[in-house]
C-alpha cells in the first residue's frame, strides 16, 4: 500500500478487516486516507443515502474527517492508518451528496491520482 502526498489511498480492504463498527447493510462501500499538510484525511462513501442520511436510491455520500497531525513533515504508515481505521468514531468534517459514483472518486481524486 502506498501513501503518497495530496493523493487519496484506496483503503477499503484493510478498513473492512480492522474496523470493529462496520456493520452488514450500513451502506458503506469504499475507504480512502490522504496524507496533507496539517492533517490526514478519512473519507467513507455510502451508497444510497442522501446528505440528509436519508435512504435513497442511485445517490453516493462522500463523508470526509480531518485526524489532525502531530506534526507537519509526520507521515503515515500502515500502523498508523490501522490505528485511525480501528479508532474511526465516523465523525464527520463535511459530507457531499453525489447523483454518480465515478463523479464523486473524480472530485476525490482532485487531479492529484489515486493510489
Amino acid at each position: 500500500m502506498k501513501f503518497e502526498f495530496a493523493k487519496y489511498t484506496d483503503i477499503t480492504e484493510l478498513y473492512k478487516k480492522h474496523s470493529s463498527n462496520l456493520m452488514e447493510g450500513d451502506g458503506y462501500i469504499k475507504f480512502f486516507i490522504c496524507l496533507d499538510t496539517n492533517d490526514i484525511w478519512l473519507a467513507r462513501v455510502i451508497e444510497g443515502f442522501n446528505e440528509h442520511y436519508e435512504e435513497e436510491d442511485g445517490v453516493y455520500l462522500l463523508e470526509r474527517n480531518n485526524i489532525p497531525k502531530n506534526f507537519k513533515g509526520q507521515g503515515l504508515t500502515i500502523s498508523d492508518t490501522i490505528n485511525i481505521i480501528e479508532d474511526d468514531s465516523f465523525e464527520n468534517w463535511d459530507v457531499i451528496e453525489y447523483q454518480d459514483l465515478d463523479d464523486l472518486i473524480d472530485d476525490l481524486d482532485g487531479g492529484y491520482g489515486l493510489n
